[in-house]
């Protein structure tokens, strides 16, 4: 009787341990996903500002290239780096975007595949 009784009581104890578990781990997910979403649209923001009239609304590129699948091609640091200091012998100029907003961007970019 004391056995069953002991096991009730770590049989509750499990499930409610793994219940909770489960709400954090939730609420971990809704804060990563709204965070997302605020970069997200910070970038879009910052692109549509400075990048957009040649590289497009919706990234299909007018006198720059396309930037749809630009992070196939580059990294994160690379695309940091060319928006920072542009590419030599091109119109991509550098110095549009610094700081935050160039790195908010880079990481946009590098997530377009």
């Amino acid at each position: 009787m004391l056995r069953k009784s002991l096991f009730a009581v770590l049989l509750v104890l499990l499930l409610g341990i793994v219940g909770c578990s489960g709400d954090e781990s939730s609420e971990e997910n809704d804060a990563i996903e709204n965070e997302t979403t605020v970069v997200k649209d910070k970038a879009q923001e910052f692109y549509n500002k400075k990048c957009a009239n040649c590289h497009g609304q919706n990234l299909e590129g007018i006198v720059g290239p396309a930037l749809i699948t630009t992070g196939s091609m580059y990294d994160e640091e690379e695309l940091l780096d060319i928006i920072v200091n542009g590419i030599d012998k091109t119109t991509m100029p550098g110095g549009l975007l610094e700081g935050e907003e160039a790195e908010v961007v880079a990481q946009w970019l590098a997530q377009q595949k």
